[in-house]
């Protein structure tokens, strides 16, 4: 009995010099200066970031600055590189998995997505990710996530009844503010649908007190496909959309004026099918978003104040040749990568492993990339967005 009370007390005696530890690291790193402070979380990764703020009250305050931020997203971008980030959905699981772009095999970081989609028969869709974050939509129900640091945050419903809804995702650099824009399009037969026009345009300011959903107006009738995604860039939302029944046309939306422009595409480009916006060197270009043949036509915008394209025929690599795939844009070393349409790969030996192909068209050579620990390709809805960058933005209640 007397040797169960010494070793309690002995336990008690470590556990009040465990909370002194404790609490003398907590307060040394609260007395350490603001600039070094600042260049200790520069040097972290994100999801430490997120676990040190709440060591002290002024902390916090670092991270949301706009400055800290840019600092933080060019050092990653530059000194880690670009990640690959995939989102998974299937009825079992929802989560995200996030890889370097340059060695997608090494430090794999998965998040599960919560609150989780509370229908499997609706699964979300998901905006690319803009700074770090990314936008969730299903129906009207719509998310924004870091999917570094594990944070979700619930917007409020959108304004409607209608079940097609889409929605884009956007950072303004000049209000220093993210933006999701939502609008809907009414299910129709395919006879129909030209004749169907893009409605309740409506807008959501991300870290406002009272964050509420607001109309606004669109002055150029259009209707986006069915799997349109857009790209956010320099403080515009791109994507493809059609006007005049089946003419083509690049809708960008500025996210400061909350404007809608038309950018026209070249007299002699008649596209028969939807276009997906992607990331060509840095510049905004229109591809096919499904590859079948042994070429592909890019749509490089020039110039959108002048509506200027110049035409960057592509040939694909051999392996590609009969079967299904997306075109998903290219990587900060030019390569372009190409990833399997579902199942629809005939030519592939079916895996439980998700791959993608990377080809650098200045060599001509190509590699094909396993990606592990997404699951059956075949019973998920995967998606990949190329050059993810992790960034340490909070979010809260008020975002």
């Amino acid at each position: 009995m007397r040797n169960a009370m010494e070793r309690v007390k002995r336990k008690e005696m470590m556990i009040r010099k465990r909370g002194y530890d404790t609490r003398s690291k907590k307060r040394y790193l609260s007395n350490l200066p603001p600039e070094l402070k600042r260049e200790i979380l520069l040097r972290l990764q994100s999801k430490c970031v997120a676990r040190l703020i709440l060591v002290s009250r002024d902390w916090p305050s670092i991270v949301r600055d706009k400055g800290f931020i840019d600092s933080y997203l060019n050092r990653s971008s530059s000194s880690t590189g670009p990640r690959l980030l995939f989102t998974v959905c299937n009825p079992e699981k929802q989560f995200f998995l996030s890889c370097p772009q340059d060695d997608p095999s090494s430090d794999h970081h998965r998040v599960s997505i919560a609150p989780p989609n509370p229908n499997p028969d609706h699964r979300y869709k998901f905006s690319p990710p803009v700074r770090g974050l990314i936008c969730c939509q299903n129906q009207s129900r719509v998310l924004i996530g870091n999917p570094s640091t594990g944070q979700f945050v619930t917007l409020p419903r959108v304004k409607t009844w209608r079940k097609g809804i889409f929605s884009f995702f956007g950072y303004d650099p000049v209000n220093d503010v993210y933006k999701v824009l939502c609008m809907t399009v009414i299910h129709a037969p395919p006879d129909r649908e030209s004749q169907l026009l893009s409605e309740e345009h409506q807008i959501i300011t991300l870290g406002a007190k009272k964050a509420a959903w607001r109309m606004i107006k669109c002055q150029h009738p259009h209707r986006p496909p069915c799997r349109t995604k857009g790209l956010c860039m320099n403080g515009f939302i791109y994507y493809f959309a059609w006007i005049h029944e089946k003419q083509g046309c690049l809708i960008s939306f500025d996210l400061s004026s909350e404007e809608f422009n038309v950018i026209k595409l070249p007299e002699d480009v008649r596209l028969k099918e939807a276009c997906e916006v992607v990331n060509y060197g840095g510049k905004i270009a229109l591809a096919t978003a499904l590859v079948f043949r042994g070429k592909l036509d890019l749509l490089v915008l020039q110039d959108a104040i002048k509506q200027e394209w110049l035409k960057v025929p592509v040939v694909v690599p051999e392996e590609l040749l009969g079967n299904l795939f997306w075109f998903k844009g290219g990587t900060c070393d030019n390569e372009l990568v190409f990833a399997p349409y579902e199942s629809l790969t005939p030519s592939f030996t079916p895996s439980s492993s998700f791959f993608f192909v990377c080809y650098n068209p200045k060599d001509k050579t190509s590699k094909k990339v396993l990606i592990e620990g997404l699951g059956d390709q075949c019973s998920s809805e995967i998606e990949a967005f190329l050059n993810y960058t992790e960034s340490p933005s909070l979010l809260t209640n008020r975002e």
